[in-house]
């Protein structure tokens, strides 16, 4: 609804996406509103006006997912927790991170004037490229997690009712609460609780020794 009713919600950056590849012709389209129910232009790009119940799975499976203003400023998380290249488009604002960590290694960013074009600049993405940037994005993602509550909470749960004993330690039982993609979470040995906050709190540690270094006088 937002998208085909109101055009300066995400900056008229996700109407524009849709008109563009929200077609099987690849044609551009002046009015979303003609757009309704079309998902895609082609079996490698994925362009939709509506949720669906399939949307874990199908960035999961994906190679590049767009990052756009709208609903906040770009969720660069989801894409990086799914294994997904994220591809941020929003020109002038920065995404989670972006200015602190490594992004070119795990991330893409492009202009907005590249949209009629971002297929064919995807496609052209060097198959060494795409191994590195997924590489990347294995290193960083649980800098986009909560993962240290998530392991609080595993600790605390850990030998109740619905946890199981393992050798790194315990994992959730069949039919526990949560998905499958949080019980994964909760059961995956690679989780050090180096999340979001830990990188908030180093970054506010370096910035404080900064400012008081003696060298800034």
């Amino acid at each position: 609804q937002i998208l085909r009713y109101v055009p300066t919600y995400s900056f008229g950056i996700r109407q524009q996406l849709l008109g563009l590849y929200g077609c099987k012709t690849g044609k551009e389209i002046a009015n979303p509103k003609d757009l309704v129910g079309v998902p895609w232009c082609g079996p490698d790009v994925v362009v939709s006006d509506r949720h669906t119940t399939n949307y874990l799975d199908e960035m999961a499976n994906a190679t590049f997912c767009g990052v756009f203003p709208g609903n906040g400023w770009g969720h660069i998380e989801s894409p990086l927790l799914l294994g997904c290249i994220p591809v941020v488009v929003q020109d002038g604002i920065l995404t989670a991170w972006e200015d602190v960590l490594d992004f070119d290694s795990f991330a893409l960013r492009l202009p907005r004037a590249k949209l009629p074009r971002l297929a064919e600049e995807l496609r052209a993405v060097p198959p060494e490229r795409v191994a590195a940037l997924q590489a990347g994005g294995r290193r960083v993602w649980e800098r986009f997690t909560f993962s240290s509550l998530g392991l609080a909470e595993k600790r605390r749960m850990c030998g109740g009712t619905h946890f199981t004993a393992a050798a790194d330690g315990c994992v959730p039982r069949l039919g526990a609460p949560g998905g499958k993609h949080s019980q994964a979470f909760l059961a995956s040995s690679a989780i050090t609780g180096q999340d979001a906050i830990a990188t908030l709190l180093q970054l506010l540690r370096a910035r404080l020794l900064e400012r008081t270094s003696p060298e800034r006088g």
